[in-house]
């Protein structure tokens, strides 16, 4: 099966993690383990929606336990996005 890496995929989780660690929290490894969970997902070639959306709401209720600004970090636009571009590209590989 051919992969399914994206470029635009792995920028988007690079972004989150980044807005994550500019703010050098005392958590920060535990943002860095979902981001990392996402990256090993697109890196499979294969990354399952079910389980982008899961991780993606896993880093937006840890941002609402430790109190972060998700609008001013855009997280929420940036989840979307990624599941977005996992929806895209796995309809592109169908097409196929």
């Amino acid at each position: 099966m051919d992969s399914l890496y994206d470029e635009k995929a792995f920028g988007l989780v690079s972004s989150i993690e980044r807005s994550i660690v500019r703010l050098n929290l005392e958590s920060q490894a535990q943002f860095v383990a979902l981001t990392n969970a996402l990256e090993v997902q697109l890196e499979s070639g294969q990354p399952d929606p079910r389980v982008v959306r899961l991780l993606g709401q896993a880093v937006l209720a840890l941002a609402d336990i430790r109190g972060l600004d998700r609008n001013k970090l855009q997280l929420d636009k940036r989840i979307d996005q990624l599941q977005i571009r996992i929806d895209e590209i796995r309809r592109s590989y169908r097409r196929d």
